[in-house]
């Protein structure tokens, strides 16, 4: 349980983060542009990016981002 509220409140101030870096660079205007499909997709993937890449943050943060938003652009059918 306390893993998961760990998860939770690293999951929304990555997302807070990264909104702010977007919206500083006028690529977003203050909101996460969201879609179903995506959403769908990324909770098919994220368990197992989950599970390598978050233990790699603190060390490559970049990078570990970085995957995270290619999966995200990756075409359908990935």
């Amino acid at each position: 349980m306390e893993d998961q509220l760990y998860y939770n409140m690293f999951q929304d101030r990555l997302e807070r983060e990264l909104l702010k870096i977007c919206t500083d660079a006028e690529m977003l205007e203050g909101i996460l542009l969201r879609s179903d499909d995506i959403d769908l997709k990324w909770k098919e993937l994220a368990p197992e990016y989950i599970a390598d890449g978050v233990k790699e943050i603190a060390a490559y943060p970049t990078v570990s981002v970085a995957w995270a938003g290619y999966i995200g652009a990756a075409p359908p059918g990935l």
